[in-house]
């Protein structure tokens, strides 16, 4: 399989274009397309969703983002670590065929939510169900942990549905 290739588009994202979103929300304006593909460091491409990663900025649109949902990914980062920025799509091309949503959190911008986290090194993956925190990996990412992790609790998602479908449905007698 070959690497597809991005034509260049001959414009400078400024921080201005992308003080209301991320780049993936400029790139979106820009292209009309609901992904982009990313080269990693080595030389594979990878398709990263635009609209299943959210940049938190502020603490009230962290606190809206986690109660809002009932499984979600907190990805604490940092501008300067390039772990970060190699890991982050990796774990946004993992996600892709889940039905969970990826919040983005730049610890030098949101401390406080860090520490409230008590993330203290980046990378730090935290996976969250019903407020509960089922999976925290830092540093060296174990992607199939974390695919695991998706798959079981999928899985707990999917009975959960059943359940309720059972109890909903009328009794026949």
């Amino acid at each position: 399989m070959g690497v597809k290739t991005v034509p260049k588009i001959p414009v400078a994202i400024t921080k201005a274009d992308v003080r209301d979103g991320s780049p993936f929300t400029f790139l979106k304006k820009l292209t009309g397309k609901n992904h982009c593909w990313h080269s990693n460091h080595e030389g594979e491409s990878i398709k990263m969703s635009i609209e299943s990663a959210v940049l938190i900025q502020t603490k009230e649109h962290f606190e809206r983002f986690i109660a809002e949902e009932k499984l979600y990914i907190l990805y604490f980062s940092s501008e300067d670590c390039n772990v970060c920025q190699a890991v982050f799509p990796k774990l946004m091309n993992l996600v892709e065929d889940y039905p969970v949503k990826v919040a983005k959190i730049s610890i030098g911008e949101q401390m406080e939510i860090a520490g409230q986290s008590l993330v203290f090194t980046v990378p730090t993956v935290l996976m969250v169900y019903e407020g509960r925190e089922i999976l925290r990996e830092s540093r060296f990412i174990d992607f199939q942990k974390v695919e695991r992790t998706l798959n079981l609790y999928m899985d707990q998602v999917q009975i959960e549905m059943a359940l309720d479908k059972n109890f909903l449905a009328p009794n026949k007698a």
